[in-house]
């Protein structure tokens, strides 16, 4: 779990290798059967290996990420991440 630099956002990363983000204040939902639920953006992802660590760099612009596997990645992070997602750097 990790947050942006201004708190606006929030990371997590899953079980299945992915890493989401949601907006603190106004996260998205969609509707389903059961009613309303939040719906998290995938922004970067793992292949198949939990996440284990996440960290927002300070100034803001980078989002790291690790596995179980020991690989990390390294993602830029846009000013609104939750509508364009988190390009990586390779």
């Amino acid at each position: 779990l990790a947050f942006s630099a201004d708190s606006g956002v929030v990371f997590a990363g899953d079980k299945f290798g992915d890493v989401r983000c949601l907006a603190v204040e106004s996260p998205r939902t969609k509707e389903t059967d059961k009613g309303t639920e939040i719906d998290p953006r995938r922004v970067l992802g793992h292949f198949s290996s939990i996440i284990t660590c996440l960290s927002v760099s300070p100034c803001g612009r980078y989002l790291a990420s690790g596995d179980r596997e020991r690989k990390i990645r390294v993602g830029c992070v846009p000013p609104s991440p939750v509508e364009s997602g988190v390009h990586e750097i390779q």
